[in-house]
């Protein structure tokens, strides 16, 4: 696929380009949602549109809750 999915992307394991791994938690799903091309996962090319960066604080939250629903990993 082009990109990596949201779904049980919340609470999982995350491996960046260059092989560091990070905890997808909130504040890295608002990075992945505001700053798509801020910290990018391995093997996907850095070209995610920045979409979602004029989202209110709110709108955010309300998106972060919502990959909260679509992870087995935060159940």
């Amino acid at each position: 696929g082009c990109c990596p999915t949201w779904k049980d992307l919340a609470g999982s394991t995350v491996t960046l380009e260059g092989g560091t791994t990070v905890k997808a938690d909130d504040a890295y799903l608002r990075t992945a949602i505001t700053d798509p091309r801020a910290q990018v996962v391995s093997g996907f090319a850095n070209i995610m549109p920045t979409t979602y960066a004029s989202l209110s604080a709110d709108e955010v939250d309300d998106l972060v809750a919502y990959l909260r629903q679509l992870s087995t990993h935060t159940r």
